[in-house]
This record gives C-alpha cells, sequence and structure tokens, in this order.
C-alpha cells in the first residue's frame, strides 16, 4: 500500500499548515493603513466607506461595521432594516422555515 505524506502527518498526528489568506475587505483597510477590527476608524475612513457601499451586496463587510457604525442594508437583508437581536433562537428558526405551522 502506498503512503500518502498528507495521509502520513495527520495520522501520525502532526498538523498541516492552512495557507491564511485575506478577504477583500482586510486588503483594502491594509491598503488605506485601517486596522479591519476597528470599526470606528474604518467607519471615518471616506474612502473605505465608498468601498463598502460598492462591494457591500458582492464582498464580505463585517457586519458591525455595516449595520452599527454605517447604518447600511445589503440586499439581503429583503429591504428590511437590520436588528441587532443577538443570538437567533430555535423557535425563530423553526417560524422562518415553518410559516405556515406558527
Amino acid at each position: 500500500m502506498v503512503k500518502h505524506k498528507a495521509a502520513a502527518a495527520w495520522v501520525s498526528g502532526h498538523s498541516l499548515d492552512i495557507p491564511q489568506t485575506l478577504c477583500q475587505f482586510e486588503i483594502e483597510c491594509a491598503r488605506l493603513h485601517l486596522d479591519p477590527k476597528n470599526t470606528a476608524e474604518c467607519a471615518i475612513n471616506a474612502e473605505l466607506v465608498k468601498w463598502v457601499e460598492q462591494n457591500k451586496n458582492s464582498r464580505y463587510v463585517p457586519t458591525a461595521l455595516l449595520y452599527s457604525a454605517l447604518h447600511m442594508t445589503t440586499e439581503w437583508d429583503g429591504g428590511r432594516e437590520h436588528h441587532n437581536r443577538g443570538r437567533i433562537s430555535y423557535v425563530d428558526i423553526h417560524a422562518t422555515l415553518h410559516p405556515l405551522e406558527a
């Protein structure tokens, strides 16, 4: 039986290096010398706000920045305002998936 290098590493308990890639938002923040985790800093940068407006429907934008700081919605929100309710309960999920039973 031929041993595969990746399988041998996994079986032996060694971890494989998983490359970490940046999303487009993080790349844009790096280009503008901004910390992508600093919502307040990102919200006041006019160039980043313009990028978010242009790309909010097709690129990842942190929800805290999108909803709380910039008060924007996306086409995925269905035209509704975002309500930050924290975690969604099982009852909410069931009512969404089975509207006639609710």
